[in-house]
């Protein structure tokens, strides 16, 4: 039995063990019905539990609301009943007995169900979830199934409500003496304890519900805004998650070169060059083409370059992927996008039986002054190559 401040919950094999159970068999801590030859042939089951004692510590006890965690195929009909005492022995027919060995030693399980039937009041019927309204220290549970199609039905849980701290409590003596007085007034009492105990409930589940792993839906987009995952809307949820997943290793990359080339080609598609000042700077000092290079790059060193595809982008997508990026580099530095066309230059001639000028093309032009011809080498010479 797993009992937390709120709540006892039975869903494991040691319960079941102590309940006497009619066409009902233990499976991977929960219940499933017997395999019987009718069960082929498509008719309908009928299973029942009667739970071993589940004890609240305090005599009296009130017992509240109930939720069972079951699958039920359609048209399933269930049934609850409930028994409550302050003691274990209990008046069965002319015989006092304790109730727990009763179920732990009753090897017919249709007699041992007569027997109890007197016990048990009936709670509710056609529903998962309902209320007791019965009060001792010790509960048992009687739990009746008729379901069309037993292979499909299982029980995994019953969780009971410890509704045992109530408003009334907080209150002068005068308001929690006499029981039977005070009975609309303590009734009325427990519209508050349900609105206020509903909230603390909430409360307790909070770090459950910011847990990424268990959020889905609206509630999982919520918590990827928190930690800046702007493309959160078009993300399936298990996408989502693995983004949240990895999300300390991006902020450790932002700002660096691989971060912004694993943020490009996320956004984009595609995989960026990105030229930095190291990487030319000793061509810019000492090479021959000192001036073509203070042309494309300039001499800033805290400047960068993002080389794509002249394709890349669409109108729609342009505004949205700088706003995004400049979150992704560090605040002293500039950036510059360079699109880069696709060509493809087969020569000044080529031999188709004559020799023929295939097309004209321009050299890469920097100004009316500077132009780089085919046989321009940047940077150096073949030798360094």
């Amino acid at each position: 039995m797993e009992k937390d401040r709120m709540y006892i919950t039975l869903n494991r094999n040691r319960e079941w063990k102590r309940s006497l159970l009619l066409n009902l068999q233990l499976g991977d801590n929960r219940l499933v019905f017997l395999e019987r030859p009718e069960q082929e042939q498509g008719m309908l089951a009928t299973g029942v539990i009667i739970t071993g004692s589940i004890d609240s510590t305090e005599q009296g006890f009130q017992w509240g609301s109930i939720r069972i965690d079951a699958d039920l195929p359609e048209n399933s009909v269930i049934k609850v009943s409930c028994f409550a005492n302050d003691s274990l022995v209990v008046l069965l027919g002319d015989n006092s007995v304790n109730l727990d060995e009763y179920l732990k030693d009753a090897h017919d399980a249709i007699a041992g169900l007569k027997e109890l039937s007197s016990l048990f009041k009936q709670a509710f019927t056609g529903s998962t979830d309902g209320l007791l309204r019965v009060s001792g220290r010790y509960l048992w549970l009687k739990l009746e199934f008729l379901v069309p199609q037993p292979d499909r039905f299982c029980l995994r849980k019953i969780k009971l409500l410890l509704a045992d701290e109530k408003i009334i409590q907080y209150l002068p003596e005068i308001y929690r003496d006499g029981k039977e007085h005070n009975d609309f007034f303590r009734r009325f009492m427990e519209i508050f304890d349900s609105i206020f105990f509903d909230i603390e409930e909430s409360v307790n589940h909070m770090p459950e519900m910011l847990d990424y792993t268990l959020a889905k839906g609206d509630m999982l987009r919520y918590l990827a805004h928190w930690v800046s995952i702007q493309e959160a809307e078009s993300l399936g949820d298990e996408e989502l998650k693995e983004r949240i997943a990895a999300i300390i290793p991006e902020y450790s990359a932002i700002g660096t070169k691989s971060g912004i080339e694993r943020f490009v080609e996320r956004e984009l598609k595609v995989r960026p060059r990105i030229i930095e000042f190291f990487n030319y700077k000793q061509m810019l000092y000492e090479g021959r083409d000192k001036e073509l290079y203070e042309e494309l790059f300039g001499t800033n060193p805290y400047k960068f370059f993002i080389l794509l595809p002249a394709d890349v982008f669409v109108p729609q997508n342009i505004n949205s992927f700088l706003k995004k990026i400049k979150d992704n580099i560090p605040a002293y530095t500039e950036m510059e996008i360079v699109l880069l066309k696709r060509s493809i230059i087969l020569g000044k001639h080529t031999y188709l039986g004559i020799n023929s000028m295939v097309g004209e093309y321009n050299y890469v032009s920097i100004d009316e002054n500077i132009a780089i011809s085919d046989d321009t080498l940047i940077g150096g010479s073949i030798d360094e190559e």
